[in-house]
């Protein structure tokens, strides 16, 4: 048994929340939503005895653009205290932007959040407190330098034995989430849409083909070190863009709602930008060519989503 369900929270009502993104997945992906109902039973065997169903949402997408009826019973109900777990199949049931993932995080609590954030942050004070910084600069494996000023040299191999396992957890929650990135691309945009491809048990079987191609070719053509460079550079560049855009649309939509603000506004914004801007600096100068591959990769992406765009609005998607 789970120690997060304890026997107060198992008095509390389980909520099942089931959603398909199209009327056509609602009518032809059938083995799908026999699994999303079918967790009425995994709640059950699990202790919960109230259990509720909200399939509002049958044929609704959830990225955000329309609205879902059944989300806000689900917030409301989550706002109550009366909630002891809520289930649904994969995170992208729930939601598919973060406004709304936002809303349910935050009314489902952010304690974890803040621990594992001083922990972070104490871990690396104790880095640079214990080893000189100039050891650490330009290296990958700083936990496991300064493992070996901490404890020595078998503290540093026992430090990089636990990363590596750190790893293989991360590595294999990668392996799901990616793919089912892919599936709800694939499930937006007809240009993509032999990505969202499932088998009979619904496993994303092209999305997880492709994920693995692109890996391999990564891996077997770069160094790690490259990899890593390019993808960071690609993740800062989003990030970067993100958070510009939330200080954009304050300007162009003032008066829209906005349950969620960020921390600080717009100190903590212009903050974040100023770090991720440096970081793209130092990278675009010190790693030019995997900056540059990056960038040309995020580039391509926006063409296929635009070339999408506009093959939804010359072929509507669905016929209602």
């Amino acid at each position: 048994m789970n120690a997060k369900l304890t026997a107060e929270r198992l008095e509390r009502e389980a909520i099942v929340y089931i959603r398909q993104s199209t009327p056509n997945q609602v009518q032809h992906h059938l083995e799908g939503k026999r699994l999303q109902y079918a967790l009425q039973d995994r709640s059950r065997q699990l202790g919960f005895q109230q259990v509720a169903v909200i399939d509002d949402d049958l044929g609704r997408s959830g990225t955000g653009l329309v609205d879902r009826s059944g989300f806000d019973r689900l917030l409301s109900a989550v706002c109550t205290g009366a909630v002891g777990a809520v289930f649904c199949l994969e995170a992208s049931r729930l939601a598919r932007n973060g406004r709304e993932w936002h809303h349910l995080i935050e009314f489902c609590g952010i304690t974890g959040t803040l621990i594992v954030a001083i922990l972070y942050v104490g871990l690396n004070a104790v880095f640079l407190y214990t080893t000189p910084i100039d050891q650490m600069v330009g290296q990958i494996d700083v936990a496991v330098i300064a493992g070996r000023h901490i404890f020595g040299d078998w503290g540093g191999r026992l430090v990089g034995a636990l990363i590596c396992v750190g790893l293989i957890s991360s590595i294999s929650a990668m392996t799901w989430i990616g793919p089912r990135v892919t599936v709800a691309v694939g499930e937006d945009m007809r240009l993509l849409r032999m990505f969202a491809r499932k088998s009979r048990n619904d496993v994303p079987t092209t999305a997880i083909l492709f994920q693995l191609g692109i890996v391999s070719l990564l891996l077997l053509t770069q160094s790690f070190e490259a990899v890593l460079e390019f993808i960071q550079f690609s993740l800062v560049f989003c990030s970067f863009f993100a958070v510009l855009g939330v200080i954009k649309l304050r300007f162009t939509h003032p008066t829209q709602p906005r349950p969620y603000r960020a921390w600080g506004y717009p100190v903590t914004p212009l903050i974040f930008l100023a770090v991720a801007g440096f970081m793209m600096y130092y990278l675009v100068t010190n790693r030019p060519v995997q900056s540059l591959a990056g960038f040309v990769m995020m580039i391509a992406g926006l063409a296929i989503y635009y070339a999408s765009r506009l093959q939804d609005v010359s072929k509507p998607q669905y016929e209602m």
